[in-house]
């Protein structure tokens, strides 16, 4: 099992490559039109990161990161070969 610390690294990683760090559910980009977040502002949210908490369904709650508003961004991570977004509130 990783560390949290070893997530916020890849999830660091995976935003600072923007388009090609990381990839989105379905469920994640929909609520990316609701929010109105572009791509660039979750790999922000992904770098900015400085929380990463385990999840019981073995995702990651990934929190302190922002949008270019400022405002918070909460991401919930899997991993697996990468970074897949799940969901984003």
């Amino acid at each position: 099992m990783r560390t949290p610390a070893e997530v916020l690294d890849q999830c660091h990683r995976a935003g600072a490559q923007r388009i090609a760090g990381f990839l989105l559910s379905g469920h994640a980009f929909d609520r990316m039109r609701d929010r109105r977040l572009k791509r660039q502002e979750v790999a922000r949210a992904l770098v900015e990161a400085t929380v990463a908490v385990a999840q019981d369904d073995g995702t990651w709650r990934v929190d302190g990161g922002s949008d270019l508003d400022g405002e918070p961004v909460t991401l919930i991570v899997a991993l697996d070969r990468g970074v897949l977004i799940v969901t984003i509130f």
